[in-house]
């Protein structure tokens, strides 16, 4: 898959997550890379939030694994990247696990570290993975998006706004864990049925 990078300020080679823990990269996926993820996606079998999610958080969205085949379809590129060896160690010592979602009219992503859910008090509702986790991916596939449409991922630390984040056509984002973020509810349009689509990867340390 070609990168194509409208982020210059970019450079794999210096970056440090430990200083710079967000990292967004705009075309990352080019249009024709999207539409063989798009096609992709229409293949595959989706599933609901787990129950243990929505019934306590009330969060909705529907999620596919992606097959073990389709694995490189980001990681191929990342772990050629100094700076990601930088932060995680020796590939050898880690694996990566992929998803796809589709969020739509009303959808969205409760407030959460990758480790533990929250409830709106900010108190720890669910401990969701104990997996050693060491960085967050996510690519939006869809066609177009507009700053209205909602589907921002906003990102927390210390409990402040730190970063929202439109889920612009092509955009990667890559963040350490944990790291606190939601997905706010996509907007309802009377015009058309918006469909938020996006791959989201971790890259995490096998166990010992």
């Amino acid at each position: 898959m070609r990168v194509r990078f409208d982020s210059p300020e970019f450079d794999p080679t210096t970056y440090d997550f430990h200083t710079d823990p967000i990292l967004i990269i705009d075309n990352f996926f080019t249009p024709a890379d999207r539409a063989t993820i798009i096609n992709r996606m229409r293949k595959v079998d989706w599933h609901d939030a787990p129950p243990r999610l929505t019934d306590v958080l009330n969060q909705s969205w529907r999620g596919a694994f992606v097959p073990k085949e389709e694995h490189s379809i980001i990681s191929a590129q990342l772990f050629q990247w100094p700076c990601i060896s930088k932060y995680i160690g020796k590939k050898d010592d880690h694996y990566t696990d992929l998803t796809y979602y589709r969020y739509r009219t009303g959808d969205y992503l409760a407030k959460h570290d990758d480790f533990s859910y929250y409830d709106s008090s900010g108190v720890t509702s669910i401990t969701w993975s104990t997996t050693e986790r060491k960085l967050s991916i996510v690519g939006y596939v869809h066609n177009r998006w507009q700053d209205d449409w909602g589907g921002d991922l906003v990102m927390y630390r210390d409990g402040e706004e730190k970063q929202i984040i439109t889920p612009e056509p092509g955009r990667l984002v890559l963040f350490t864990v944990p790291f606190v973020h939601e997905v706010i509810p996509v907007a309802r349009r009377e015009d058309t049925e918006l469909a938020r689509l996006s791959i989201s990867e971790w890259i995490m340390r096998k166990p010992l």
